[in-house]
C-alpha cells in the first residue's frame, strides 16, 4: 500500500510473527518503509524490491554526499513515484558535480539506473568497482597499497602532495 505520500507503508511484526513491544505501545502496526529518495524498485508502481533496491539506495546516498542534494531534488512524496515511473534517465553525477574522477561517476550513474537490470548484480560487484577505483587513482599518483581489508585500504605515497594530488 502506497500512503498519501508516496511512501509505501510496511507491516513490521516482531520475530515471533506479531507487533513487536514499541508497535504494541503505540498501537502502529505500520511503519513508514520506503524513505523518500527510492522511488525504483519499489511496490506499488509494479516492480519488485530485491537486493537491487539496495544498489539504488547506495547511489542516492554517495549522490547526496558529493552534490549535496538529492538526485531528483526539490522532488518530493508522489512526484517521486511519478518520476520513477517515466522512462526518462536519472540526472548524472557528472551533470552536478564537476571534476569527479570518470570511474567514481560511472559507478554512481550505473548505481541510479531506474531498471534493476542495469545496475550493478551485487552489492561485492559494486565494492570490486570501489576498489578497481582506488587501485587506479592510488597507481596514477604513484601510491602503493599497504593494506586492503573489505572497503577500507591502507595506502602510502613517497609525499604529502600525492596523497592530496591522489583525493
Amino acid at each position: 500500500h502506497i500512503s498519501g505520500c508516496g511512501r509505501r507503508l510496511l507491516h513490521t511484526p516482531g520475530r515471533s510473527g506479531r507487533p513487536n513491544r514499541a508497535q504494541r505501545r503505540s498501537g502502529n502496526r505500520f511503519a513508514q518503509g520506503i524513505p523518500a529518495g527510492l522511488p525504483c524498485g519499489c511496490p506499488g508502481i509494479g516492480v519488485e524490491i530485491d537486493h537491487r533496491t539496495d544498489i539504488w539506495a547506495v547511489g542516492v546516498m554517495m549522490f547526496r554526499m558529493l552534490a549535496g542534494r538529492h538526485p531528483l531534488h526539490p522532488l518530493r512524496g508522489q512526484q517521486l513515484v511519478i518520476t520513477a515511473m517515466l522512462d526518462q534517465p536519472m540526472p548524472s553525477i557528472k551533470e552536478a558535480v564537476q571534476g569527479l574522477p570518470a570511474g567514481l561517476a560511472d559507478v554512481i550513474d550505473r548505481c541510479l539506473k531506474k531498471k534493476k537490470e542495469d545496475r550493478f548484480d551485487s552489492a561485492m560487484d559494486l565494492l570490486r568497482a570501489h576498489n578497481r577505483i582506488i587501485r587506479e587513482r592510488l597507481a596514477a599518483h604513484e601510491g602503493r597499497e599497504v593494506k586492503h581489508t573489505g572497503d577500507g585500504f591502507m595506502v602510502a605515497f613517497a609525499s604529502a602532495s600525492q596523497a592530496v594530488e591522489c583525493g
